[in-house]
């Protein structure tokens, strides 16, 4: 096992798999396309910075088998089949197997930043630890920890829901202190991107200002 942490972005494939689909209703699939290709582009660039700092192995954990390829740089991991807590159970499995510390991250997270990558990462450096990044509605865009959990724990959470990340702390019990990280906005509705446009990062990559330099067009696409 390596003493590094292991963090898994995670993907959908979209010539296999739709994407933002609530965005796509709201602005069309185009826009909505490149939304996501954008904000992967973003999640990219801030772990990969975010591994100059630490000791951080990044990896895709893609949704389809058949997408292994269109995916580079990292290596890839293959989603489980299953609901969200079955795929995410298996992926942070996998990482234990391989690592230290394990760290699961949505990719749809444009305004991620490195530091908060990197604090995670230090978060589980230490004595058994957990850590959590909560969005704005109630659910989280990263958990990471150096202890194995159960499977149950996993899918024993409604995912979607407003206290997801409350409920999710709770099922994974108290033998373990969860840190908890800076609120995070995801991005899934045309809501979500207003929100995103009026809190930019403060020390942006060079792929957060594309994705800021491009919300104003997008916007414009809306339908209502």
């Amino acid at each position: 096992m390596s003493a590094s942490i292991g963090i898994a972005v995670f993907v959908k494939t979209s010539a296999l798999s739709p994407v933002k689909t609530r965005l796509a209703s709201a602005i069309g699939q185009a826009a909505a396309l490149e939304i996501f290709r954008a904000s992967v582009s973003c999640v990219r660039a801030s772990v990969s910075l975010a591994s100059q700092r630490c000791s951080l192995q990044p990896y895709w954990a893609v949704a389809e088998a058949q997408g292994v390829s269109a995916w580079g740089d990292w290596p890839v991991l293959v989603q489980a089949q299953g609901d969200l807590g079955v795929r995410m159970a298996d992926i942070y499995r996998q990482l234990r197997l391989r690592h230290r510390g394990a760290v699961l991250l949505g990719a749809d997270a444009p305004a991620l930043t490195p530091w908060l990558i990197a604090d995670a990462c230090a978060a589980l450096e230490a004595t058994p630890s957990r850590v959590i990044a909560p969005t704005v509605d109630g659910g989280f865009i990263l958990f990471g920890s150096n202890q194995d959990l159960h499977d149950a724990d996993w899918s024993a959470v409604p995912y979607g829901a407003p206290d997801t990340a409350l409920r999710f702390i709770a099922a994974i019990g108290a033998a373990v202190p969860v840190t908890p990280l800076a609120l995070q906005q995801d991005l899934d509705t045309i809501e979500d991107l207003r929100q995103l446009r009026l809190h930019p990062p403060i020390d942006p990559t060079d792929a957060q200002r594309h994705f800021w330099s491009r919300i104003p067009d997008w916007l414009a696409r809306a339908r209502v």
